[in-house]
């Protein structure tokens, strides 16, 4: 998770220049939370400008069984 101080304007650094996809924004596009994900890598970008400077790391690890 991201905290930005404009979402607005890293969604289009995001979407327009890295080729991220939007899969959920909050408030039917206008709230200021919002996932992206390229190639598996998801990320939560929340609006709050008092924490700009701050991030939270979820990581996930998958068995895969062999074949």
């Amino acid at each position: 998770m991201l905290f930005v101080s404009d979402l607005q304007a890293t969604l289009r650094f995001y979407i327009d220049t890295l080729s991220f996809e939007k899969r959920r924004h909050s408030a039917g596009g206008k709230g200021t939370v919002c996932q992206i994900d390229r190639g598996g890598c998801e990320i939560i970008q929340c609006e709050n400008a008092a924490r700009k400077d701050r991030g939270r790391l979820f990581v996930e690890l998958n068995q895969v069984s062999a074949p």
